[in-house]
């Protein structure tokens, strides 16, 4: 029972320090996630193509050492398309 409680208290603090894995589809749910996401998560991009989306990224809870990070499910599958918009907003 000790190595299963001190197991569930490194899996507790890991989870703590490494931050979430959210699965976003939209520009709107990159901003909710953004919103309530903490630093060291990670913003996964869902589906190949991205069309007529307007994505501002920063602004959020994330520090210089450990920043929230936007990335695609599978590297190199992102489209972006038609009027979509990338813009990062860096608060120093």
């Amino acid at each position: 029972m000790k190595h299963l409680s001190i197991f569930f208290l490194i899996f507790i603090f890991s989870t703590n320090l490494f931050g979430r894995r959210v699965m976003v589809s939209s520009a709107a749910e990159i901003t909710t996630a953004m919103n309530v996401g903490a630093p060291g998560d990670t913003l996964i991009m869902v589906g190949n193509i991205w069309t007529d989306q307007l994505i501002l990224f920063g602004g959020a809870n994330g520090t210089l050492s450990n920043p929230i990070v936007l990335m695609p499910e599978i590297p190199g599958t992102i489209k972006l398309e038609d009027h979509l918009e990338l813009k990062f907003l860096v608060i120093i």
